[in-house]
């Protein structure tokens, strides 16, 4: 309750004394904003030989980091810790390196003890399935930078394999003649000849592929068999196929072809049912992207 005194004031006098005693916490924040203050102040007003104070005590402290005179210390180790981690690092890596050398050396010791002995894997005498390397495949590859339409077409290298040449007569001949004839060859029965014959995999194929010329001959010379580092690369080993006057270079409509190679001995099967991967056994099967070498003639031209 209010006394007589507090009802005479004067009003303006007792709204003042209200205001004073309802904001305490105005009161209490006015001594924190003024020592932020005299903070700033002192901030600005700070000297500039301190700032230097500092950056030498940075220097000071990066070089006993690198060297320290009173611990004898380099990069806070001391020359026989160093000592000791270079000789851990050493050994870690003397283990790999040897590790990684018997390893190769074992390595080559099985699949290679030396050039002349045989090979490791070979189909008639491994687990491996399908077998492989029981005779010869033929390799197939565009030769671009020598014609943009010719093709190399040679026969791979099997460890001590030699063809048993085929004698052709009658019938068998006569298969023969007809099927190099479509590649406007003919066949060399005066010398011993793996002959090897291509042919277009579809009527469309074949169409496109009538005019091929077959540059040598038309096979692989026997006397280069078995093979050899010395004559694995021998002319007598490949022969070129050119499809210069065929309807890859005059037919516009013409966008694929695919033909089979197979080469002809008594010791290569080519029956159909082992065919692998699409190649025909003891051949290959190639295809020509027609737009790919249109577009190298013409830039050949």
């Amino acid at each position: 309750m209010s006394t007589e005194n507090d009802l005479n004031k004067p009003k303006e006098i007792k709204k003042e004394e209200d205001a004073e005693t309802k904001n305490p916490k105005e009161d209490k924040m006015k001594p924190v904003k003024e020592d932020k203050e005299n903070d700033d102040k002192k901030k600005e007003t700070e000297p500039e030989e301190s700032k230097a104070e500092k950056f030498r005590s940075l220097c000071s402290s990066f070089q006993l980091f690198c060297y320290n005179p009173k611990e004898g210390s380099c990069l806070t180790r001391t020359p026989m810790e160093w000592v000791k981690i270079l000789a851990f690092i050493v050994f870690i890596w003397g283990c790999i390196i040897a590790f990684t050398t018997m390893c190769w050396y074992l390595f080559m010791a099985i699949q290679h003890p030396n050039l002349e002995d045989i090979p490791v894997w070979r189909r008639w005498d491994t687990w491996v399935d399908p077998p492989i390397f029981i005779q010869p495949d033929l390799h197939a590859e565009h030769l671009p930078s020598a014609c943009p339409l010719c093709v190399s077409v040679s026969i791979n290298c099997i460890y001590n394999w030699k063809p048993v040449v085929s004698t052709f007569t009658g019938e068998k001949l006569d298969n023969l003649t007809t099927a190099l004839k479509d590649m406007n060859s003919r066949p060399y029965l005066d010398t011993e000849v793996v002959h090897v014959t291509c042919r277009g995999k579809t009527d469309n194929d074949r169409a496109i592929m009538d005019g091929v010329l077959v540059r040598g001959i038309p096979g692989y010379i026997a006397s280069f068999f078995p093979c050899s580092p010395e004559n694995q690369d021998s002319p007598g080993r490949s022969f070129i196929l050119d499809f210069s006057k065929t309807q890859l270079a005059t037919n516009p409509e013409a966008k694929s072809l695919t033909f089979d190679c197979k080469a002809l001995a008594d010791n290569i099967d080519n029956s159909e049912k082992d065919i692998y991967k699409g190649n025909p056994p003891g051949g290959v099967r190639f295809t020509f992207d027609t737009t790919e070498v249109k577009s190298i003639v013409e830039t050949s031209k």
